[in-house]
């Protein structure tokens, strides 16, 4: 009993001593900030340091649009920009305001996420969506950025109201695919396609660069990864960046816990296992019909609760 007090006692003194191998200690020594290693972190860093992964076609083809409407004035334009969840839909509407506020023109713009229409104002009981038309009103936009229009229940009744305020202007709306397939139609009575922007997954060597900008997000440059980690992240994640990014951070986790010394492709491997990346596509391959129109009816549901995202 003596001993396994002395040891005890060892032990909370080397803990008094912070020389405890915590997941935070381990992430110092690595050069790494325990609080940026979060999704969310990750992907408002990269906007507000403007670090975007080139979509140049995309971006020119919405610059072609903005620049005959100058030209014009007389036209409204819709560009729906549709992908999948995660595929770098927010990130290409905040580099086309980017590019808005670094360019030379008359352009007024503004940048709008769907998802808080439904939100009540704190000043007043009415949603945020009725500042934001009194807003769009008295402003005269020549551009509205929505962003994740899926997010709002009735988004073709809000794009109704936009244009009732606005008349003349470019809408330039992010959609997933399956929730734009639906909804199309109504949104066309109110506003005609002009272009669909369909964003595609990165190359690896894209995705490479996504995950050294990440890096350079969560380390501020202390650190490097080699090169064979990045490129078996970029391997498993299949160009979606949101997917490149969860595996980069749950590769952090899975060293850590494996007792490593830093990250390696073994690591990576147990990141995308426990996300349940590994196997996914031979895991649909073998849905059946009914499997499928369950999954689509939950990829069309609104509500969150049940699904648990990737």
């Amino acid at each position: 009993m003596a001993e396994i007090l002395t040891r005890f006692e060892k032990a909370f003194e080397k803990g008094l001593k912070g020389e405890v191998e915590s997941f935070k200690v381990w992430l110092e020594k690595q050069g790494v900030a325990l609080a940026k290693l979060r999704y969310e972190t990750v992907t408002d860093e990269l906007i507000a340091r403007h670090l975007f992964i080139n979509r140049m076609e995309e971006l020119e083809t919405v610059a072609e649009f903005l620049g005959f409407y100058v030209r014009e004035r007389n036209e409204v334009f819709h560009i729906p920009v549709i992908g999948a969840t995660g595929i770098g839909k927010t990130a290409l509407l905040h580099a086309i305001e980017f590019a808005l506020s670094k360019l030379d023109t008359p352009l007024e713009f503004k940048y709008y996420d769907a998802s808080s229409f439904s939100e009540q104002d704190e000043e007043e009981e009415a949603q945020l969506f009725f500042r934001y038309l009194e807003e769009a009103k008295c402003e005269k936009y020549d551009v509205l950025l929505i962003d994740a229009c899926e997010k709002d229940r009735s988004i073709d009744y809000s794009i109704r109201e936009f244009f009732r305020a606005i008349k003349r202007f470019v809408l330039i709306t992010s959609w997933e695919p399956q929730f734009w397939y639906v909804l199309r139609d109504r949104i066309e009575e109110v506003i005609p396609t002009a272009k669909q922007l369909f964003l595609k997954p990165f190359s690896r060597e894209e995705t490479k660069q996504l995950l050294e900008k990440v890096l350079w997000v969560v380390s501020e440059g202390k650190t490097e990864l080699p090169e064979e980690v990045l490129m078996k992240i970029s391997e498993l994640s299949e160009g979606v960046p949101r997917v490149a990014i969860l595996i980069f951070l749950r590769s952090f986790y899975e060293a850590f816990i494996s007792e490593k010394n830093c990250v390696d492709v073994e690591s990576v491997l147990k990141a995308a296992g426990s996300l349940g990346i590994l196997g996914l596509n031979e895991r649909l391959e073998k849905l059946t019909d009914v499997h499928e129109t369950i999954l689509r009816l939950i990829l069309q549901s609104t509500d969150p609760i049940g699904i648990r995202p990737i």
